[in-house]
């Protein structure tokens, strides 16, 4: 039998000593990857506030399973960023996706009505 992948998503807690131990506590619970929101749980709703790169970063150095960015990525520029800041594996962006789908395409930006009509053209067809 294979044995299964699973991935676990966090926010940070107010304080970073519990953060890690929250990290750490998925880590020897079996997560094979850890997605850290550089957010509070307060932090939610139309003005969430600036995300906490360094905090990834502090989560990124305790463990040793791979760690994935979120928050504050808006932008190709932001995901290289945010990788710089908290030397984590790989981005995570949501609410950037939404508004621009095309965000991860090497800093090319593709307007979301062009991508809409050529799904649209893949569904007809």
């Amino acid at each position: 039998a294979s044995a299964k992948k699973v991935w676990a998503k966090m926010r940070i807690k107010p304080d970073l000593e519990e953060t890690l131990a929250f990290a750490r506590l998925l880590q020897n619970a079996g997560a094979s990857v850890v997605c850290v929101h550089g957010r509070t749980r307060q932090q939610k709703g139309n003005n969430p506030g600036k995300a906490d790169w360094d905090v990834i970063a502090k989560v990124k150095a305790e463990l040793d399973i791979p760690v994935v960015a979120n928050g504050g990525v808006a932008t190709f520029e932001d995901a290289q960023r945010c990788l710089d800041a908290t030397g984590a594996d790989a981005v995570m962006a949501a609410v950037g996706l939404l508004e621009c789908p095309s965000l991860f395409a090497n800093g090319t930006r593709v307007e979301p009505l062009a991508i809409a009509r050529e799904y649209l053209e893949f569904a007809d067809r």
